[in-house]
């Protein structure tokens, strides 16, 4: 619901000032989202050219989106999967791919849902630095929602548990 996705049955919801239920667009140019279960990488291109695309959705400038290419290369230190089809990529090398791709517009806000499902440890624990790296960096407001304790344990300063609507914890 805070991502415009999902409608309330009753009830608002505001993030960031903004109504997602009404300017669904304008909300989308300052949050950024990453399912673990649901691919935003277009399997068939390179993430060079999934960056490239998500450049021009988010109206980026070129000389701006290549300096941001080049940062994010370089951050995420995947140079080496730039020109590999995302659909040959391992899970955990598309999982990173994404993380890197929903930085490029900046967002102030980022939901992760279920960031590290099906990852090994050792990716695991990458993708949960570069959370922690973006929060502190970008001052990048991140929101996960997780079934893995572990997730939540290692970077969440603050919990709140929702029930049916209701904040339970």
């Amino acid at each position: 619901m805070l991502t415009g996705i999902l409608y309330p049955d009753n009830g608002s919801v505001s993030v960031m000032g903004i109504d997602p239920t009404k300017k669904r667009k304008k909300l989308a140019y300052e949050i950024g989202t990453v399912f673990g279960q649901k691919e935003q990488l277009w399997t068939h291109l390179t993430p060079y050219d999934n960056f490239k695309f998500f450049g021009a959705i988010y109206d980026i400038p070129k000389n701006v989106l290549n300096e941001r290419i080049k940062e994010i290369t370089d951050f995420f230190d995947i140079s080496h999967l730039m020109d590999k089809p995302a659909s040959s990529l391992s899970l955990g090398q598309r999982m990173i791919c994404e993380v890197a791709a929903v930085t490029l517009h900046r967002p102030d806000v980022i939901f992760f849902d279920e960031p590290t499902i099906g990852l090994d440890i050792v990716v695991k624990k990458k993708v949960r630095d570069m959370i922690l790296t973006l929060n502190k960096k970008y001052n990048t407001t991140i929101f996960i929602t997780s079934h893995d304790i572990s997730d939540i344990e290692k970077l969440c300063s603050r919990i709140i548990l929702i029930n049916h609507g209701k904040v339970m914890l």
